[in-house]
């Protein structure tokens, strides 16, 4: 069975006080005293009954689709079939860490999208005994693909498993993919039009891949980062220059001009990536901002380094944005406005290159 939400004038005047988005929390009291219920909310004919009381056209359209998305996550059935794709050539246990405790922050984390099978995928040859034995001792299911030579074979090991789960298991079933590898996009992304939940938990890396982690990233309905989300990192130790520019460049570039940088432990991507691929004529609307973020991880505020930055909701992940130098805001009341605050090409000296004779 799956859940139905019902909700009365009392219990949409809660959920709208407390909700992260200006436009719904500033209009609870409008919606209690014209006794709105969750049903009404739904009906697109709301947008036109709202207006009509002196509500903005965009604050309407917000009140109506933030409702859509609420009904959205109530209608996913409770537990269900699911199942982990682990690449582990591309995301692997961090050396200082224990094998069979990482498997258990894992597990606690999805454990919310269904009865989990975890399935680990990859060359295992160059790890210890003791590691392989750890993960099989936490119930992972391991799948060693020796390269032989070979280009992919993990990858191709990967998409054959996840066929097989989809042969057994019809939507809506969730499937978890643990990797960075932009090479999962498309799977990813026709497996969610068919009906799956699919999850994608990323590490780090795939922030720095461009146009290539943006399409993986975005191919999947849920996203959850590797290093804040499962191994519950805070901010990392500062790095040395010579670190960020051999690793991120574009770091390198606001530390020599000023402009402030992201901390190592990235916890602006989510906002930045989504600012990015929401924008219109170079600015995104920032309630559509906040419904993204929340749709795709809504337990990103429950982060310990959004907490060590006493980030708790949207308002202030935006603020902090702000201070760091990395987003502007701007707009009217009803129609807020968020942007990258791209950072300057540095200088070069163009030199003339001479060929010399012989070719």
């Amino acid at each position: 069975m799956s859940k139905k939400l019902l909700w009365n004038t009392a219990e949409v005047y809660n959920w709208a006080s407390t909700h992260l988005l200006d436009n719904v929390s500033e209009n609870a009291e409008l919606l209690k005293s014209h006794k709105c219920s969750s049903q009404s909310l739904l009906d697109p004919s709301v947008v036109e009954d709202l207006m009509a009381l002196g509500v903005s056209k965009f604050a309407a359209k917000d009140i109506h689709e933030a409702m859509k998305q609420q009904v959205q996550e109530f209608n996913v059935q409770s537990k269900g079939p699911a199942a982990v794709f682990w690449d582990y050539e591309n995301v692997c246990i961090p050396k200082d860490m224990n094998a069979r405790t990482v498997v258990n922050m894992l597990r606690n984390k999805i454990e919310k999208y269904g009865i989990l099978r975890i399935n680990i995928i990859g060359d295992l040859s160059s790890k210890t005994e003791t590691e392989k034995q750890d993960l099989q001792f936490s119930g992972c299911h391991t799948i060693h693909t020796p390269h032989m030579r070979k280009p992919e074979v993990a990858d191709k090991a990967i998409i054959a498993e996840i066929l097989f789960f989809t042969l057994d298991h019809p939507p809506p079933a969730s499937i978890i993919v643990i990797s960075g590898d932009a090479d999962f996009a498309s799977v990813l992304s026709r497996l969610r039009d068919r009906g799956y939940r699919t999850v994608l938990i990323y590490p780090k890396a795939t922030n720095e891949k461009e146009r290539k982690g943006e399409l993986l990233l975005n191919a999947a309905s849920e996203r959850l980062s590797w290093e804040l989300d499962i191994l519950a990192k805070t901010d990392e130790p500062q790095e040395s220059p010579k670190d960020i520019l051999e690793t991120i460049p574009i770091q390198f570039e606001q530390l020599m001009t000023g402009i402030p940088r992201v901390d190592s432990s990235d916890i602006f991507f989510e906002l930045l990536s989504t600012i990015r691929n929401s924008q219109k004529d170079g600015t995104a609307r920032k309630s559509l901002v906040g419904q993204k973020i929340a749709q795709h991880n809504s337990d990103i505020y429950k982060r310990d380094a959004f907490i060590s930055r006493n980030i708790s909701n949207f308002q202030e992940y935006v603020k902090a944005a702000v201070d760091e130098g990395i987003v502007q805001e701007g707009g009217t009341m009803g129609w807020r406005w968020l942007k990258v605050t791209e950072p300057p090409q540095l200088p070069f000296e163009r030199k003339e290159i001479s060929w010399m004779g012989g070719f």
